[in-house]
């Protein structure tokens, strides 16, 4: 997958009637600061949702709020602490999917794949793009950098993704 400004590209592929989003990501930073970003209130708050709330076991329920018209629920399907995290991801109550965040360690880095299946035609035009845009801000939280601003994130890589 190309790289651009804001990291490596991510794939697209249709499975059966649905979607999958794949993105692969090298963090320098080691697998327990990657799963407290991922699985925590304060860690999620930091890069991805504006409130959010887990029930850190398996079918305990994450809460994701984006703004004031964005919610995010799901129960938690797995949880392998340090290396495997997934969750049902319903959006406003609407069409469930499931996120799957796997961590690896390698040469003093993380190795984070996150995986969306399930996701329709419809909701892939602005998915891909926009986990470009929000793994580009955990990178620069892990980093310790500013954080990207979403939306130019989004509006720079969305024509690479059609």
């Amino acid at each position: 997958m190309p790289d651009t400004p804001f990291g490596p590209m991510g794939a697209l592929v249709r499975d059966g009637d649905t979607n999958v989003i794949t993105f692969q990501r090298a963090f320098a930073a080691p697998p327990s600061l990657v799963w407290a970003a991922l699985t925590t209130a304060d860690g999620l708050t930091s890069w991805l949702g504006t409130e959010a709330s887990v029930d850190a076991r398996l079918g305990g329920e994450v809460s994701i709020r984006f703004d004031d018209e964005q919610l995010v629920t799901g129960a938690i399907t797995t949880w392998e602490p340090t290396s495997r995290f997934a969750h049902g991801w319903v959006i406003n109550g609407e069409h469930e999917s499931q996120l799957t965040y796997e961590l690896a360690e390698t040469e003093g880095s993380t190795v984070l794949t996150l995986t969306h299946t399930g996701l329709p035609d419809a909701m892939c035009g602005g998915y891909t793009p926009g986990w470009h845009a929000f793994l580009a801000r955990l990178d620069a939280r892990l980093a310790g950098s500013e954080l990207p601003d979403w939306d130019t994130v989004f509006g720079a890589v969305a024509p690479a993704y059609g």
